[in-house]
């Protein structure tokens, strides 16, 4: 079972919590079909207006935000003077 995100106070707990959240996705990833893309998921905003949203535009959403956060770490890092990771997301372990 994951972790309230809410209730993580150390590095350890952010390393556990990485490693299961990654366990999670590679396993819905792996039986993720065109099927599934089309699925709808309803949503509602704070003011209580709903959205509706396929699986694939979602997955579209993490991707682009995931490459968002690499580009803000290698700005940090090149800030503080520490060589930023890669962003190569074909070769990247």
């Amino acid at each position: 079972m994951i972790k309230d995100i809410n209730t993580i106070s150390n590095l350890n707990e952010v390393i556990e919590f990485s490693n299961k959240t990654k366990t999670n996705t590679l396993i819905f990833l792996q039986s993720y079909t065109s099927e599934i893309g089309k699925k709808i998921i309803e949503m509602k905003s704070k003011n209580g207006t709903t959205y509706s949203f396929s699986y694939d535009k979602i997955i579209r959403h993490v991707i682009t935000h995931e490459v968002h956060h690499i580009g803000q770490l290698s700005i940090w890092s090149r800030e503080i003077g520490i060589k930023p990771i890669s962003s190569d997301l074909l070769f990247k372990q």
